[in-house]
């Protein structure tokens, strides 16, 4: 099943096949923004703030790395 919103389970800009997450890495690492637009036309500076603010946020939890262990009460 193809999901136009995530490439490889990672969300995109609307309408391109762009990894948030990787715009939002290339600035957090001193990027300029002209080079990312450069890169990237299909982009406008509201969605390299988004792409910062993402990355700023951190990934979420997942899934647990253990099996999960479920213990029954008396009764």
């Amino acid at each position: 099943m193809s999901r136009p919103d995530l490439l490889s389970g990672e969300p995109v800009f609307e309408g391109t096949r762009i990894a948030v997450r990787f715009v939002g890495e290339r600035a957090r690492k001193g990027e300029s923004a002209t080079a990312l637009l450069e890169d990237y036309p299909a982009l406008g500076a509201e969605d390299l703030e988004f792409a910062r603010m993402f990355v700023a946020l951190g990934r979420p939890p997942g899934r647990p790395r253990k099996k999960l262990k479920f213990v029954h009460g008396d009764g």
